[in-house]
């Protein structure tokens, strides 16, 4: 690729072997995060008697206010690094034995950016114990139609683009989990009436996992709205 595909500022901060950190403009992160893909997919970095071992990806991505401080917010986006590679080593996650490619990220308002499992044990679960939750999420192929794949999620927050819901409206998504399982559902329904056709454009609004977790589908979508 060319330096044109991103007219903003790029900032490394640190490059050693298969690791780049850098700053950008939050609108660039996922752009960069595509462009960084595409260009090492399918890249073997050791073969040897048969055996292939790809480079695989795993990126943590924080979206802080201007007043945090670049330790704290550098240390959020390698936690959420963290969480991206401890999923890709899951082993119901491997692939052919190996770690695949994920991306976690998390947005704080806060100056000091707290420590990334206090902050979502703090403010993303609700009290009918739904996660709000769905990252981190996959870039591989094998899990692409699955409600965590990276390309879902970007589609989801083009699908919201589309509908346009008014500032309200986006407010009371972002908040309509928390209304308990049965007010969300009429709540979706009213939404229908006033022709915002919401599981037919972001698909069913809960995702229940392996272990019998709840996590809600569209809250990251509405979160990641104003960055993408």
């Amino acid at each position: 690729g060319e330096e044109k595909d991103f007219p903003g500022e790029f900032r490394i901060i640190h490059r050693a072997g298969d690791d780049v950190n850098l700053v950008c403009n939050a609108k660039y992160a996922f752009p960069f995060l595509d462009f960084f893909y595409r260009n090492i997919k399918g890249i073997i970095i050791w073969e040897k008697d048969g055996i292939r071992i790809p480079l695989y990806v795993c990126a943590g991505i924080s979206f802080v206010t201007k007043d945090c401080s670049f330790h704290a917010a550098f240390n959020l986006a390698e936690e959420c690094c963290n969480s991206a590679k401890t999923a890709a080593k899951e082993e119901r996650n491997l692939i052919d034995g190996q770690a695949g490619n994920w991306v976690d990220f998390q947005i704080s308002d806060y100056s000091n950016v707290q420590e990334l499992d206090l902050l979502r044990e703090r403010a993303y679960h609700t009290t009918e114990g739904i996660n709000l939750l769905l990252r981190p999420y996959s870039l591989n192929a094998k899990d692409q139609d699955r409600p965590y794949a990276y390309g879902k999620l970007m589609n989801r927050i083009h699908a919201l683009k589309k509908l346009s819901l008014p500032g309200q409206q986006m407010k009371d998504m972002r908040q309509s989990y928390a209304m308990g399982r049965v007010e969300h559902i009429i709540w979706i329904q009213k939404m229908e009436e006033q022709g915002y056709s919401l599981m037919t454009n972001l698909g069913a609004p809960i995702y229940t996992d392996s272990e019998g977790q709840a996590h809600a589908v569209w809250f990251d979508a509405v979160e990641l709205s104003d960055f993408v």
